[in-house]
């Protein structure tokens, strides 16, 4: 029973793209923006978690991703290559296959974010690649050759807007929008075979190369983000499962917010019960927005006291809180032991009754069992059980003497853990006080007013110890695949949690 109530408070406490070597090209640079910008049944409008993902984290993860970019277009094959040109020895058609890029460089890569989607450009890009020629003459005799051919570009540059928006099924999406190619200066130098006669009209052939390279890049681009980048996005998970009885819920509940400073995606963050699915009976308070201008970390993300609330909720409502203490659990060293002797000075009424007994203790969760109140400077507790001694007659047999229903009051510090493939928010509880009052009583009036002590050391000794062994287990902060955080700094607003971070990161792709 002990170790339930300690996973309860884990929980509330804290055409083109046809060649198999350009699909994971395309497919890296799709993920790429897309999982940037996203850093996961609706009913709820207003969102209990959200995240900001900064300029200075979209650079951060641009210089991540540049070298593996650049590393994987060493494989890109751009299709085929065919026409027709007048030469000094008559008409003849050409083909350029097997267009392989043996060298790039992306040169000066930017990202920028505005209303229409986050826009990749890249300028002075330079790329060598290697090809296979080839010729046949239009008449008789029809003469042919063929050789291999070098293709320099420098000046290159390409730019491709990403849109970002969620799914009929609140999942994250991605589109691509305007896109456009300009190849700069192209050079081709032709070898063996009849070579001189290809070198001879190669800037009829350049045009030829840059217009179908400027259109095949920008096909290949748009195809693999609209379909790989999706099939990726929609293989993040939306909720984290804690166990048999509870999932937290991040689905999205709009589509992601861009300005000029960051990308804000809005997230449900409810428990549910993993059985039986109910809305919990509160209401999201209104999160923060981030303040244009002070945004100095890569990342930030905003928690309501929602996302705790709701986990007392599905708790309580599974009877997942609810155990016994039995008077082996009591310690030695406790002044007073569970039995009706220790008890007759403080309940005269419960020792006359039954004499000489021994006792278990109840603790059942209230509902709502947890209320949370977030302020700049301090995040007060209170967690509702209720306590009732039970009398032990014999083997199997027991009697309930009275109920007391206790308030314990308490603060608590959140903290963010990290250890490499995860991040958690996990916390602290600090005992404050309890309020005790009667709820009802088989052996006669009670002077609640004498157990108070003995409440006190309940909740000291066993109530709050049992909370903090959860809370510093505490739970996952949904993040992409190799995303950990750097330097977690926690903050209070009215109402919310904040995390301020930086963050490395290692694609998994």
């Amino acid at each position: 029973p002990t170790q339930r109530m300690n996973k309860h408070n884990s929980s509330t406490t804290a055409a083109a793209a046809n060649t198999k070597h350009s699909q994971p090209t395309m497919q890296a640079l799709a993920i790429a923006l897309a999982a940037l910008a996203m850093a996961s049944s609706i009913h709820a409008i207003d969102p209990a978690f959200r995240v900001a993902l900064t300029n200075k984290g979209l650079e951060y993860g641009r210089d991540v991703l540049l070298p593996i970019l650049e590393k994987e277009l060493q494989n890109l094959q751009i299709p085929d290559i065919s026409g027709s040109a007048s030469t000094p020895i008559g008409s003849i058609d050409y083909d350029l296959s097997s267009i392989k890029a043996s060298q790039i460089s992306l040169g000066q890569t930017n990202l920028a974010i505005a209303t229409s989607g986050v826009t990749a450009s890249t300028s002075s890009v330079t790329v060598k690649m290697t090809a296979h020629w080839h010729y046949r003459e239009h008449s008789w005799p029809h003469v042919s050759d063929s050789g291999s051919v070098d293709i320099g570009a420098s000046g290159a540059s390409m730019s491709v807007t990403v849109a970002l928006g969620m799914t009929s099924k609140n999942e994250p999406s991605v589109a691509s929008g305007a896109c456009a190619a300009d190849i700069g200066n192209l050079d081709l130098d032709f070898h063996g075979g009849a070579s001189w006669l290809y070198n001879l009209f190669k800037s009829e052939i350049e045009d030829v190369v840059k217009n179908s390279l400027k259109g095949q890049l920008c096909t290949i681009i748009k195809s693999e983000i609209d379909t790989e980048g999706n099939k990726a996005l929609s293989t993040l998970p939306v909720q984290e499962q804690l166990d048999e009885f509870a999932v937290i819920n991040f689905e999205l509940v709009a589509a992601p917010e861009l300005t000029s400073e960051f990308i804000l995606t809005s997230h449900k963050g409810e428990f549910f019960n993993t059985q039986n699915p109910v809305e919990a009976p509160y209401t999201p308070t209104p999160l923060p927005n981030p303040a244009p201008g002070s945004l100095t970390r890569m990342m930030y993300i905003f928690m309501s006291e929602y996302v705790f609330e709701t986990a007392g909720f599905v708790y309580q409502r599974a009877g997942y809180l609810n155990y016994n203490v039995t008077p082996a659990i009591v310690p030695p060293s406790s002044p007073i032991q569970l039995n009706t002797t220790d008890l007759a000075l403080l309940v005269p009424a419960l020792y006359k009754k039954y004499p000489n007994r021994a006792l278990n203790l109840t603790l059942s969760a209230l509902s709502p069992f947890i209320d949370l109140n977030i302020q700049p400077k301090a995040v007060n507790l209170t967690a509702r059980v209720g306590v009732t001694p039970v009398v032990l007659l014999g083997p199997g047999q027991g009697v309930e003497a009275f109920t007391i229903n206790t308030t314990v009051h308490a603060t608590a510090d959140a903290t963010i853990h990290v250890d490499g493939k995860k991040n958690s928010i996990t916390g602290n509880i600090t005992f404050v006080k309890v309020d005790i009052v009667l709820d009802s009583s088989n052996i006669g009036p009670i002077n609640v007013n004498s157990l108070q002590n003995s409440v006190n050391f309940l909740a000291q000794k066993l109530i709050i110890p049992e909370l903090n062994k959860i809370c510093a287990k505490g739970f996952p902060i949904p993040s992409i695949d190799g995303l950990s955080f750097v330097n977690p700094q926690v903050s209070y607003a009215d109402g919310s949690i904040i995390v301020d971070t930086d963050f490395n990161y290692s694609p998994t792709f």
